[in-house]
Order: structure tokens, then C-alpha cells, then sequence
């Protein structure tokens, strides 16, 4: 049984839905929505069938013994063992558990430093989990680093070896590929821009317009709002005609959209893409020299993977909804690869609803969104020139 809360329980139902499909593995989840007042006896009664309990927290508590929902769990379970030995009115409310009954607890600390949830390290701590004697892990982390390059470095390594000889096995990671825990029928776009220019706000308007074109379920991951002015930053969309519950911290992208071509080299457009996706790009830059442009590893994957690229010329009047216009360009690339199978006729319909809700000048933003529509251009990676380095 997994345990957690906010956001992590959807992603960690996925998840047990996956090990049930795939690895035959019993998996439930338990999402925990308030920790004050702490639901103990409802804790006990779900919790003690000496079932093996995983509990998923993001933070670690240094100079404690457990984290605060681990604290909580394991008091509630010691209140349930008095109940047993003692009667029921020692701590009333909670129910009497017999010791052969108590689960064994597993403190799972993830997310440490800003790392994500990925769902390959959450697969290998359940096809795992037999085999874990130790009270906590820290999931996400590498602690078997034994060597470097750097003598200062090789000294600190040296010295933390010696003086925590079994950190070795605090950490569980898997470098494996994560698997993909959406629906068949979900998408995912990710909008990469930088801070304070051209973007901000996109994704929002292309929820708008998925939610009125599907329904179903909607998930986001904006970036902070704390970046920097001129910082990386990638806006994550994720929807279904059905229910979508949040795929976690990895999900394959099926449209990447670059707002700019300043600064390619920083904002790795290339994550997240796999076979049958596509890259969107707003340059004026010729398709040779946005070829070019690009980092390598993003070149070496679109033509691995197939990725289709497209470009599309910034708008002509600067002064018009920029957004409007990337919003048609993204969906029409949607619509040319068809990873959205909708009319042209229904799409321009759904967008024409929303705008005469929400701007006066509904016509003039059509026009914005079908320019963008028709001004993407494919570009052929196989014809483009092999890039020489001098």
C-alpha cells in the first residue's frame, strides 16, 4: 500500500494501476488529504492487515526519527496495539490490533532538492520492496558514488564512506526509461520560453481549448513563477477525452512549441520527445540555419526518434495577440500529425465560442489564430545538410 499526499496520489494511482496490468503485483494507494485532525482510527482500519506500507513524503526531517505523516501512521498503529493489550477504553475510537496484524512501514522520501517523482524509481521500490530491510529510503538518489575526478572531491567521498559506511543503501534509483502512465488517447504539450518574453500565459489558453474540443480531464505543470527574468522555462499540458489523473513528473511530450529561437542552446527542446512527436518553433531563421541552431543531442533525437520539426515565421504586426497566434500554429501541427483527430471546421468553431466569451474583438483574434494556423511550414530533417564543425 502506497501512502501520500497532494498531488502524488494521482500520480501513484497510476502507478498501481500499471504494476496490476503489467508486473502482477498487488498495489493500492491511500491518499491522505488532511493531516490535522490526523484520521487515525480510519488509518488503522485501512492500514492494519499486515500488509507491507510504503509512505511517501517530500521532505525530510533531520533530528527526527520520522516524518510527519510516518509519525502520525506509527502512532496510530502503537495507539491500536495498546487498545489490544490493554482494552479497548485505553485510547478510545481507535481499534484493537493485534500485533501479528501491525504492517511494516517503509519511509519514502522523495522530490528532495526539487528531483522528480519518476515513476521508473516508484516501479523498482515495488518490484523491490521484499527485499528493503532498511526503515527509509530517499527515492531518486545515487548514494553508490565511490569515485571522481576531482582529488577535493575523491577526499569528501572518501570521508563520507568511511563515516556513514551504509549510505550505499539509502538511496533507490532506476536510470531506466519511466513508463507512461497516461491514458492511450492523452496528449501532452510543453511550452518552452523564457521568462518575461513571448509564451507567458499559452498554456493556460491551450487548456481552454482542449477542454472545449475533448472535455475529459485536464493536468498542468507551469514553471515557477520565481524564475528569473531571461530564464529557461517549460509550461507541461496534459489532456484526455478521458479521466486523466496527473502522470507524474516524466511524461513523454507529443508536442514540444519553442517561443523563441534566442538562446537554443538553453532550453532543450529535445526533452521529453519520442517517436511520433513533433517540435514547433517560432523563428524567421532559415530552416538550414535553425537546423543548426539547434543542440545536438536535440538533433540526434528527432532524427532517431522521427520527430517531425516544424517552423512557423513570427507574426507579422508585433502588436497582435502573440499568444493567439502560437495557440493556431500548436494546434495546427496538432491537427497536420494528427495526434488530434478533430476537423479544421471544428476547431476554428471551438476557439470562435471562446473568444466572443471573453474578448470584445473576437473576429480580429480569429484572424490572428488562423494566421498562425496557416503559416506552419514543415521542415524536411532528411534533405537539411549534415552540420560540420570547424
Amino acid at each position: 500500500i502506497l501512502v501520500a499526499q497532494g498531488a502524488a496520489v494521482e500520480t501513484l494511482e497510476s502507478l498501481a494501476d500499471h504494476l496490476r496490468s503489467r508486473h502482477r503485483l498487488k498495489a493500492g494507494v491511500l491518499g491522505v488529504r488532511c493531516l490535522r485532525p490526523f484520521p487515525g482510527a480510519e488509518m488503522v482500519r485501512l492500514l492494519g492487515n499486515g500488509a507491507r506500507v510504503c509512505v511517501l513524503e517530500r521532505l525530510d526531517t533531520p533530528l527526527a526519527t520520522d516524518p510527519p505523516l510516518m509519525r502520525e501512521i506509527r502512532a496510530a498503529l502503537d495507539h491500536a496495539l495498546e487498545n489490544a493489550r490493554f482494552g479497548e477504553d485505553t485510547n478510545p475510537g481507535y481499534p484493537a490490533l493485534k500485533a501479528k496484524h501491525r504492517p511494516r512501514l517503509l519511509s519514502v522520501v522523495y522530490g528532495l532538492g526539487g528531483l522528480p517523482l519518476r515513476p521508473a524509481d516508484l516501479v523498482a521500490l515495488c518490484r523491490n520492496l521484499a527485499t528493503i530491510r532498511r526503515p527509509q529510503v530517499y527515492l531518486g538518489v545515487n548514494f553508490s558514488q565511490a569515485s571522481s575526478d576531482y582529488p577535493k572531491r575523491q577526499v569528501l567521498l572518501d570521508r563520507l564512506r568511511r563515516s556513514y559506511p551504509r549510505i550505499v543503501d539509502l538511496g533507490l534509483s532506476d536510470p531506466a526509461a519511466s513508463p507512461d502512465l497516461r491514458p492511450a488517447d492523452a496528449l501532452t504539450l510543453a511550452v518552452h520560453r523564457l521568462s518575461g518574453g513571448a509564451g507567458a500565459g499559452l498554456m493556460t489558453e491551450m487548456a481552454t481549448l482542449a477542454q472545449r474540443l475533448l472535455g475529459g480531464g485536464l493536468r498542468g505543470r507551469p514553471a515557477l513563477f520565481t524564475e528569473p527574468w531571461g530564464g529557461v522555462c517549460i509550461d507541461r499540458l496534459s489532456f484526455s477525452a478521458a479521466d486523466l489523473r496527473d502522470p507524474g513528473d516524466e511524461t513523454p511530450v507529443d508536442l514540444a512549441l519553442l517561443t523563441t529561437d534566442a538562446g537554443l542552446l538553453q532550453l532543450r527542446p529535445h526533452q521529453g520527445l519520442g517517436k511520433g512527436a513533433a517540435l514547433l518553433v517560432q523563428s524567421a531563421l532559415p530552416h538550414e540555419v535553425l537546423w543548426v541552431q539547434l543542440p545536438g543531442a536535440a538533433r540526434t533525437i528527432l532524427k532517431q526518434a522521427g520527430v517531425r520539426l516544424y517552423r512557423v515565421q513570427p507574426p507579422e504586426d508585433p502588436a497582435s495577440s502573440r499568444n493567439e497566434y502560437l495557440l493556431g500554429a500548436a494546434f495546427a501541427v496538432l491537427l497536420e500529425t494528427r495526434l488530434l483527430e478533430v476537423t479544421r471546421r471544428r476547431l476554428l468553431s471551438a476557439r470562435e465560442a471562446l473568444l466572443r466569451q471573453s474578448v470584445t474583438d473576437a473576429a480580429q483574434h480569429l484572424g490572428v489564430f488562423e494566421a498562425g494556423m496557416h503559416r506552419i511550414q514543415e521542415i524536411d530533417i532528411a534533405r537539411l545538410p549534415p552540420v560540420s564543425y570547424t
